[in-house]
């Protein structure tokens, strides 16, 4: 989940969805008001509301990271 760990959540890069991926993905849920806590239907899956809000948040995180250079 390179877009999760560059968002700033503890996530290492694997090719496996495992507990720590579950628990940085349920972070960023409850940070999006997906989800409220770990029971909630939903909680540490990736869903199209998830996919939509990381989606965003990465471009917002683009859009705002000055180092970036923007070329018209």
């Amino acid at each position: 989940m390179e877009i999760l760990k560059s968002l700033g959540y503890d996530v290492k890069m694997t090719a496996v969805f495992d507990e720590q991926t579950v628990k940085a993905l349920f972070a960023f849920q409850k940070d999006q008001k997906i989800v409220t806590n770990e029971k909630q239907h939903g909680a540490g899956y990736f869903g199209t509301r998830t996919m939509a809000a990381l989606e965003k948040a990465y471009i917002d995180s683009v859009i705002h990271d000055e180092s970036v250079a923007v070329v018209e």
